[in-house]
């Protein structure tokens, strides 16, 4: 793997200093734990490899395990620091082969002002497929957060990041972006909807696979009850446009992409730290370049424990 930029290797260094920060802090400072343990059945109407723009159109069940974990640590009245650990495994029957394996360690610092919030996050992903080396993807993001109004909440990140991947260093890029999201609570946590825009400039080693794209999206959150319990419905919709910047070897022409995806999520709780999840994802992605045009579907059942 190539070493980092020297941007993000001051970064990394930041990130450590800070770790050793969290350390060092008061132990009778307020300390936040939180962990999951999620178990769950999917089927993929479409096994496919999106980072490099193929697919079996064939459809297979997979299972799915993931644990996560949170550590937040309050360094002073205005300062704090989180670090945070993920795993997750989906194995397939048949596409063993594929069976992705995915750890994300993260770091977060947050200063409170006295209206908004300025922090930075650190993520270092690794991703296998088959049991090889697949992914590697490291992101830097600073980013502000505030209320706007009673209602209105709003977040604006800057994003840095380096992607590798295995034994196709063409595909090795430099990604620099923007991301804005605002958030309207009609009645705070129960009923809200997110708007969002993101911009993403990757260069990519091999020009073909560099691009410039545009995302917008659209979610809707709303918590009802049912019996006594109340449930969380989930849904959203996502279009992204990709402009590259060369001709792509295959279909020798410049490659234009439009891909919409459509999401649904019912979380039921089933006891205090219980909660049984369905859900729905819709894929259609549009391309003049014949491996990347396709569409697919997944639908899953999550059983997930939360302490």
């Amino acid at each position: 793997m190539p070493s980092a930029s020297p941007f993000l290797r001051c970064c990394i260094c930041s990130a450590g200093l800070l770790a050793s920060g969290l350390a060092a802090a008061d132990l009778q400072a307020d300390t936040q734990l939180s962990a999951a343990a999620t178990l769950g059945l999917e089927y993929d109407s479409n096994v496919a490899i999106d980072e490099i723009d193929r697919n079996s159109n064939v459809g297979d069940s997979s299972s799915f395990y993931g644990l996560s974990g949170r550590l937040t640590q309050k360094l002073s009245s205005s300062d704090s620091m989180s670090v945070s650990y993920d795993y997750s495994l989906n194995r397939y029957n048949d596409f063993d082969f594929l069976d992705r394996k995915t750890k994300i360690l993260g770091l977060d610092y947050k200063h409170d002002f006295e209206k908004v919030s300025a922090s930075v996050n650190y993520f270092d992903i690794k991703t296998s497929l088959g049991g090889k080396d697949f992914l590697g993807y490291r992101r830097l993001s600073p980013y502000i957060t505030g209320f706007l109004s009673k209602r209105f909440f709003a977040r604006a990140a800057y994003i840095h990041g380096e992607k590798e991947i295995q034994q196709l260093e063409g595909r090795n890029a430099l990604t620099d972006g923007l991301e804005l999201d605002s958030y309207y609570f009609w009645r705070g946590l129960r009923r809200y909807v997110n708007v969002g825009y993101s911009y993403r400039d990757e260069d990519a080693d091999d020009a073909q696979f560099s691009y410039k794209s545009q995302l917008l999206k659209l979610r809707f959150v709303q918590r009802f009850n049912v019996r006594q319990t109340t449930l969380t419905l989930d849904t959203g919709i996502r279009y992204e446009t990709r402009d590259y910047e060369a001709d792509a070897a295959l279909i020798e022409e410049r490659r234009e992409d439009n891909r919409t995806r459509l999401t649904m999520n019912l979380a039921i709780p089933l006891k205090e730290h219980l909660t049984w999840k369905l859900l729905i994802n819709l894929g259609n992605y549009s391309s003049n370049l014949p491996t990347a045009d396709y569409d697919q579907a997944v639908i899953g059942s999550q059983i997930e424990l939360a302490l």
